[in-house]
């Protein structure tokens, strides 16, 4: 049993790869959101992940690099049209996805940015209209 819970697990994680892309060369200030918004208009989305120091901070500073888990496999194919599509005045680049673990490894790998280059955080966005 314990080995058909492995098959089912590895079979789902590699569904889920199929699934997804990964988005490069985003800029300081992109949000899961953004990414959401970009990608919902080509399919379905299912998950938006940036690393977790990103996700962990608290000011707007985000990693030049997100997974984009969409709904199916056509739209994940859709999705990778999106490649060279301007994200917050950036251009980006949309690859097949790879496991979660090539997105930490380059964090990783890449230099941690001096806080004197870092720009100022974002203002609050305005209240959604009632």
């Amino acid at each position: 049993a314990e080995h058909a819970a492995e098959h089912a697990a590895g079979a789902a994680g590699a569904a889920r790869e199929m699934r997804s892309v990964e988005v490069w060369g985003l800029p300081t200030r992109t949000t899961e959101f953004d990414l959401f918004a970009l990608f919902s208009g080509v399919g379905r989305v299912v998950d938006v992940r940036l690393p977790a120091s990103a996700a962990a901070s608290s000011s707007s500073a985000a990693a030049s690099a997100a997974r984009v888990e969409m709904g199916s496999v056509r739209d994940a194919q859709a999705a990778l049209g999106l490649d060279g599509a301007e994200l917050c005045g950036a251009t980006i680049a949309v690859r097949r996805g790879g496991s979660d673990a090539s997105l930490a490894a380059e964090e990783d790998a890449s230099p941690a940015p001096s806080a004197a280059r870092l720009p100022p955080p974002l203002p609050p966005p305005p209240p959604p209209p009632h």
